[in-house]
């Protein structure tokens, strides 16, 4: 019994892994406040810096990054 929970509970860790998504989402405006279009977003992890995920800005400046966490 004490096997089947453990190996019930490493996959419902997995199964939660994968659907743990969060999004984080901005604007890239210059000093004057004008939206920057097409500007790169990236996203790093606050311990070493590496690349977590990326994307482009809209015509307004905009983004939105998919983040598995």
């Amino acid at each position: 019994m004490r096997r089947f929970l453990i190996l019930l509970f490493g996959y419902l860790q997995a199964v939660i892994g994968i659907y743990a998504q969060q999004i984080v989402s901005g604007q890239v405006i210059d000093q004057s406040g004008l939206p920057i279009p097409f500007a790169n977003a990236i996203l790093l992890n606050i311990n070493d810096s590496t690349f977590i995920t990326g994307g482009v800005t809209d015509e307004s400046g905009c983004f939105q990054l998919k983040a598995n966490m």
